[in-house]
């Protein structure tokens, strides 16, 4: 059950509730739109380089404790987080 899960809202967020839009479809149609608009895909790697740089920290420290799989880039991590958060 979502409710119990530490970050419901979180997830209720990225899912959306009610008559409120999820920011997971949200951001599949920015992804999508960037694929064929250079200003869009611009736009959005900034927003990645400056809003997603802690990520890369969290897990360099992460694979020092050995808590993560050396093997896994920082860029497939962040991939596979977003890929979580998305409905399916």
């Amino acid at each position: 059950m979502v409710a119990s899960f530490p970050y419901s809202g979180l997830l209720l967020q990225w899912q959306g509730t009610d008559a409120r839009s999820g920011l997971g479809p949200m951001l599949r149609l920015l992804i999508a739109e960037a694929q064929v608009d250079t200003a869009v895909a611009k736009a959005l790697a900034e927003e990645r380089r400056t809003r997603w740089h802690h990520l890369a920290a969290i897990m360099t420290k992460a694979r020092s404790r050995g808590e993560l799989n050396p093997a896994l880039s920082n860029q497939r991590a962040e991939q596979r987080v977003i890929s979580l958060l998305s409905p399916h």
